[in-house]
């Protein structure tokens, strides 16, 4: 008796890893990096789909920065960017979400300017905090 449990026991462990196995192999999104490469008067620009950088301070991650597409100017050292989206990660588990039509990324410093259409959402108890320290400090 102990011996049929102990197969049908088996029997289902390998039933869930071949389903796991399966479903991790079919839902698996895989977007190849797509690039073109022009040639300008100023040098070699690339032009990138799906652009993203991720800053990271002593391993641990303070902002993602994600681009519909973006394009390299090599001499000016700088990237143009179209529908952006960036998640700046805080120290204390705060979390904020903006979004832009369009920015510039400094390539050396990843410093970003966002314009047009600029949207911040955060945590509403994140931000009320914040101005109640600002406001306790002012008055």
């Amino acid at each position: 008796m102990i011996n049929i449990i102990r197969k049908l026991l088996l029997l289902v462990v390998i039933g869930v890893l071949g389903i796991s196995t399966y479903n991790f192999i079919t839902h698996k999104k895989t977007e190849p990096l797509q690039q073109i490469m022009t040639n300008t008067e100023q040098g070699v620009d690339v032009a990138i789909e799906n652009f993203k950088v991720i800053h990271e301070n002593s391993g641990r991650k303070e902002w993602e920065l994600i681009a519909k597409s973006a394009k390299v100017n090599q001499k000016e050292k700088i990237t143009y960017m179209n529908g952006v989206n960036v998640t700046v990660d805080l120290e204390n588990d705060q979390k904020y979400w903006i979004s832009a039509d369009k920015g510039t990324l400094q390539n050396e410093t990843q410093d970003f300017v966002l314009e047009g259409n600029v949207r911040l959402i955060a945590k509403a108890e994140a931000v009320a905090q914040k101005v109640k320290k600002l406001n306790k400090k002012l008055n």
